[in-house]
């Protein structure tokens, strides 16, 4: 169950940056770029 929770916090963080104008395709290139930081999904 700890990892739902996880992964909810997850979608409302990417949720609040697409209100602050960062596009998922922007988020998904940082991502890609930071190996180290999370693992792909």
């Amino acid at each position: 169950m700890r990892a739902f929770d996880e992964l909810r916090k997850l979608e409302l963080f990417f949720k609040e940056e697409t209100r602050r104008g960062c596009s998922i395709v922007e988020l998904y290139e940082l991502v890609q770029h930071a190996g180290n930081i999370l693992p792909r999904l």
